[in-house]
């Protein structure tokens, strides 16, 4: 089964324009997928699905890029 199918439906594809605009959008919201979803116009639930199904794996530089930029706001918070 493809993870796009995972849960109670399939989700469209995100098309090339949507996977870049997500990337910023996922860093700009850190990792508020409610609001990227808002940004993209997706639902909550299509964003989650591709986050955990494709960026994670697709995008793990960026992921980690993302990962260290979310840890040094928290550090400069505290």
């Amino acid at each position: 089964m493809p993870l796009s199918s995972v849960g109670t439906g399939v989700i469209q594809p995100f098309s090339a324009r949507e996977q870049a605009h997500f990337a910023v959008e996922v860093v700009a919201q850190k990792k508020d997928l409610r609001l990227v979803g808002r940004a993209l116009g997706r639902s909550t639930k299509d964003c989650v699905l591709y986050y955990y199904a494709h960026y994670k794996h697709r995008f793990k530089s960026q992921y980690r890029c993302l990962k260290g930029a979310m840890r040094k706001m928290r550090q400069a918070q505290e």
